[in-house]
């Protein structure tokens, strides 16, 4: 199972492997809090930027953050996200307030479809397990 998560809402037991997605070390945020940072399946830094400052439109991030997902070591590790969460349930957890559009809702998406890696999508925003 994949869920989604805010990393500053509070750790549940059911949330299983704890992953960070972020680019940068999240400010107030104790080891602890998470299993595994993941840097590389986060926006890269200038994309994070120029989302923050709004200076492209949501879809242009999307279509941006889906080929630096295309990479060939950021494939890799979301092929072991798929693998590890037939088994187990994987929180994947980025700065953004749950409910708000982020980055760890699309990699939610492409960890349960690779084929939406080529193919532009808009999930909904709202964290939930399923």
């Amino acid at each position: 199972m994949l869920k989604t998560k805010s990393i500053y809402a509070p750790v549940s037991w059911d949330d299983g492997w704890r992953i960070l997605v972020t680019r940068f070390y999240p400010r107030g945020v104790k080891r602890e809090w998470f299993d595994e940072w993941r840097r590389e399946l986060a926006p890269s830094a200038k994309l994070f930027r120029q989302h923050k400052d709004m200076a492209i439109s949501e879809d242009e991030f999307i279509r941006g953050f889906l080929a630096e997902m295309n990479s060939t070591k950021s494939r890799h590790v979301i092929e072991d996200l798929k693998s590890r969460s037939h088994s187990s349930t994987i929180t994947i957890l980025c700065y953004e307030p749950d409910g708000a559009l982020c980055h760890r809702h699309f990699l939610r998406e492409i960890v349960r479809d690779m084929r939406k890696l080529n193919d532009p999508f808009k999930p909904g925003y709202a964290d939930h397990p399923e």
